[in-house]
């Protein structure tokens, strides 16, 4: 199965699952793929209960797909002094794995990902492992963090699905500071 049939294949099977039918497919803006990743460049997306799921030093953690400009493929990109380089632009890398498990040693920033979300607007490369799948989250089912969280990147978590929210603008202020 080549490549492309494989990511139609995935695509159909995702808008089934979420109910999204041909005329709605239609209206949202078409989604660019590089190279074998799933296609996720969402910028004409508004729902705020759908996110894309990507693992992380074996966590799934959510990151709003709105907020998702592209997934790229570290085979794509220019890696220099942790911030990455694609199309002319630059975006500072976002290690998660040693964000989420400082205890433990952390391979160096792009060695051990293959692939990356980039979140423009934020000037953010959030890499990853994996890109999972998309997924529906009701926000009456995430415990919400509260002010005295000392984890200020985690917005909430979804207890029942073992799955942790990121929250993009606290991650894009801590790398400012830095």
């Amino acid at each position: 199965m080549t490549g492309q049939v494989q990511q139609q294949l995935e695509k159909d099977y995702i808008n089934s699952l979420l109910g999204v039918d041909s005329q709605q497919r239609t209206n949202k803006k078409k989604l660019e793929i590089t190279t074998n990743i799933p296609a996720i460049h969402n910028a004409g997306i508004t729902d705020d209960s759908l996110y894309q799921l990507i693992l992380v030093a074996g966590l799934k953690l959510a990151i709003p797909l709105s907020e998702i400009t592209q997934a790229v493929d570290h085979t794509n990109t220019i890696i220099k002094d942790g911030m990455l380089f694609h199309h002319g632009e630059q975006l500072t890398i976002v290690n998660l794995a040693a964000l989420l498990r400082p205890e433990q040693k952390v391979l160096e920033t792009g060695t051990d990902s293959k692939q990356y979300l980039l979140i423009q607007h934020r000037q953010l490369a959030i890499e990853c492992q994996q890109i999972l799948e998309m997924e529906t989250i009701e926000k009456n089912l995430v415990c919400w963090r509260n002010e005295n969280s000392q984890r200020k990147w985690l917005a909430g978590t979804v207890k029942q699905q073992g799955i942790a929210i990121l929250d993009l603008a606290m991650l894009q202020q801590m790398h400012n500071s830095e």
